[in-house]
């Protein structure tokens, strides 16, 4: 229980949905409501069996006596108690009428058929508009985004993208969840913050993705590919090639999803084969804090040994 409440308050954070009014908010042990969350005798209206907000209000009105008898198969419920729900609610919406609402995410999982629920529940959090913060983490990795750039980013971030993995790299990449030498110097899990490949002394994620030496050759020469092969434009700069900036440049709409797409499929090589090294790491604490460290070994000592993997680490 206490994981799904984990999960459902980082959905909730995500999405900045306002659950305030749900009609399955809990009413007690709810820190939205001061006035219930104050009560003392929660366990005689649980044992009632009164715990959501919809089962005292409908359209916006509490329920009469006879009303809430009749909800909780309770034909015996005095007016004493009745009176005591009553006031608690009016103490704490005391501006009727009351308009419960289901956010989007409560509708989707509460909907009689679960099929491609998992899917449909992460295309439903990914529409959301993104956290300034998101933003902010790349202009304050030297990437200059004006307000209209962000909303293009944001609107074609997923289009093009047919594969739910696709979708998720994306994801992890837009808002920089990779493991970086920075990362994990910062979580004590490693000797120093630099970069593995070229020595700069701080390896953060937009200098694994775009600024070392090492990965950049590597955009030029997608770049020059691009243009001499395919007669693509030669844009070369992190707004462009690792968010998808084009609008202004790139007039066709199919000539920009094609960039957009070469682009995607270069950032997932940088990130899922030239950040393996970080991702290894992961792997491995995550087997230590299992207490099972051999179990790493005997699954990623083929891939560490090998010779033919070297230049990923």
């Amino acid at each position: 229980m206490d994981a799904t409440k984990r999960a459902w308050d980082a959905i909730v954070q995500f999405t900045k949905a306002d659950v305030t009014l749900s009609p399955d908010s809990p009413l007690w042990g709810n820190s939205n409501y001061s006035h219930l969350a104050a009560f003392s005798e929660v366990e005689t209206w649980t044992e009632f069996g009164l715990k959501r907000l919809s089962q005292v209000y409908t359209d916006g009105t509490f329920h009469t006596l006879p009303k809430l008898r009749q909800l909780l198969s309770l034909p015996d419920l005095s007016e004493f108690r009745y009176n005591q729900i009553s006031h608690l609610c009016s103490a704490q919406f005391p501006t009727p009428p009351l308009r419960l609402h289901c956010t989007g995410i409560e509708e989707l999982i509460s909907q009689p058929t679960k099929v491609k629920l998992l899917s449909n529940t992460y295309k439903h959090l990914i529409s959301n508009r993104y956290d300034p913060r998101v933003k902010y983490k790349w202009e304050s990795s030297g990437v200059r985004i004006d307000p209209d750039d962000w909303e293009e980013i944001i609107d074609n971030l997923y289009i093009p993208l047919v594969s739910m993995r696709d979708r998720l790299i994306q994801f992890r990449i837009i808002h920089q969840t990779y493991l970086t030498p920075q990362k994990l110097f910062t979580m004590g899990r490693v000797a120093s913050p630099s970069c593995p490949r070229c020595g700069a002394p701080v390896a953060n994620f937009i200098h694994l993705m775009w600024d070392c030496p090492v990965i950049l050759r590597f955009w030029r020469a997608i770049v020059n590919f691009m243009a001499t092969e395919l007669e693509l434009p030669q844009i070369l700069n992190p707004a462009t090639c690792l968010l998808g900036l084009l609008d202004s440049v790139v007039p066709r709409v199919h000539t920009r999803c094609l960039i957009r797409l070469l682009f995607f499929y270069a950032k997932k090589v940088v990130a899922l084969h030239w950040m393996v090294n970080s991702q290894l790491e992961l792997y491995k604490l995550t087997y230590l804090a299992r207490g099972c460290p051999k179990k790493f070994e005997n699954i990623w000592n083929p891939w560490l040994e090998s010779p033919a993997t070297s230049t990923a680490r």
